[in-house]
């Protein structure tokens, strides 16, 4: 069949007849850029290298991908030459040493929800037992029942090349591929779909298509270069993240700070238990527990506080204008609460306010913070007395009162 092209009418304008190739060409940059975001720290990114796209991490593991774009049919039908033309690529790697079956998670994407009988058999098998029988169901399929295979001669020629290649190979290779073996599916828009996973990692909504557009460029610009330089499209992820996250911090203030604060140690939480801010725990009657996490949470934060100053994320005076926030907050929560909750006991009431100030969600320097931060800083208001949640929290702390005004 001879391949359609564009063709130039007379008037001059261009009459587009075959868009599928350049959809699928264009698709590899974009899938790359959805692997670099999904790929560990410290991995590499490829881009016909050892696959289609593929990741290689520290660890030893590999993934690699066979992208699949259609405008019209399925490529995972069971009688796909595309299908059946990505098996015989890997299979062929396997034999050649090039893929470690043991290391390599193989995927196949296509840009669009679609499925098959065969394919979805394969996907399915997790054991040895079961991708055999897969594999035996697949040669039914293509060949006809055992052991005549009266339809195998009635196979295409061009499907006939690579599925007959597949299924007469080695049993236990073309196993070890079968039972790692993932389909992944898109919307049916690759560029909807990458921007709804940036707008899940640090992005505002508002500036997705931005730093997106930024991405894909970055990304496509990188391999270019190295291909001019006859190098191998390979991209360090560390590269990728540390260029896209320092355009989102140019050009994105509705930012989500990241944490720098590790988890304290049970060592570490232990020695906290003599502070004021747990003693204020003890006073409202909280589980040891909830004593623990609000341990960590003030450690954690007094931690962010300091790096994100340090670093110059964060000026130091927001910090004094985010407590000013949460003490007003702090004031009205406990005011509603001695209003509404009158006949229930203090220690109740102090759960109440403890509990709602919790909750409390306030930005910093317009940007979202971690989970543990604004519930570390009412910890820190609280161990300097500023803030409590048993309605006389600072008559039982009278003692620790008197030293903080002496």
């Amino acid at each position: 069949m001879t391949k359609k092209k564009s063709k130039v009418q007379s008037n001059g304008k261009v009459l587009k007849v075959a868009p599928g190739q350049a959809l699928g060409y264009g698709l590899q940059y974009t899938r790359l850029t959805s692997m670099l975001l999904d790929a560990p720290k410290g991995s590499f990114c490829s881009l016909e290298v050892l696959d289609d796209v593929a990741t290689q991490s520290t660890s030893g593991e590999v993934q690699v991908c066979q992208i699949k774009s259609s405008l019209t049919g399925n490529p995972v039908s069971d009688r796909s030459v595309q299908l059946w033309k990505s098996l015989y690529n890997w299979v062929s790697a396997v034999q050649s040493g090039l893929i470690d079956p043991g290391k390599t998670k193989f995927q196949l994407y296509v840009s669009k929800p679609v499925k098959g009988q065969i394919i979805d058999v394969l996907t399915a098998a997790k054991s040895d037992l079961d991708g055999k029988k897969a594999i035996a169901l697949a040669k039914e399929v293509l060949w006809g029942s055992a052991p005549e295979y009266l339809l195998k001669s009635k196979l295409s020629p061009e499907l006939a090349q690579y599925a007959n290649f597949v299924l007469e190979s080695d049993e236990e290779v073309l196993t070890s591929i079968v039972t790692r073996l993932k389909l992944e599916c898109g919307s049916g828009s690759p560029l909807s779909d990458l921007q709804e996973k940036m707008k899940g990692k640090f992005v505002s909504a508002s500036k997705v298509d931005e730093v997106v557009n930024q991405a894909c460029g970055w990304v496509k610009t990188k391999v270019d270069k190295l291909l001019e330089e006859k190098q191998p499209a390979v991209i360090s992820t560390d590269e990728f993240l540390a260029e896209i996250t320092s355009f989102v911090r140019k050009v994105d203030r509705d930012l989500i700070l990241n944490s720098y604060a590790p988890e304290p140690t049970e060592k570490e939480k232990h020695a906290e238990l003599p502070r004021r801010y747990v003693q204020q725990l003890d006073l409202i009657e909280l589980s040891f527990d909830d004593k623990l996490q609000a341990i960590s949470d003030f450690l954690r934060a007094c931690y962010d506080r300091t790096v994100w100053a340090q670093k110059g994320e964060v000026n130091r005076s927001s910090f004094d204008d985010l407590d000013k926030v949460l003490k007003r907050s702090w004031g009205n929560i406990a005011r509603r609460v001695r209003a509404e909750h009158k006949s229930v006991s203090e220690v109740d009431q102090g759960q109440v306010v403890y509990s709602d100030c919790m909750e409390q969600k306030s930005p910093l320097q317009s940007m979202e913070t971690p989970d543990h931060f604004i519930s570390g800083c009412y910890q820190r208001l609280a161990d300097e007395l500023d803030v409590g949640g048993h309605p006389r929290y600072r008559d039982f702390l009278a003692d620790a009162v008197k030293k903080k005004s002496a």
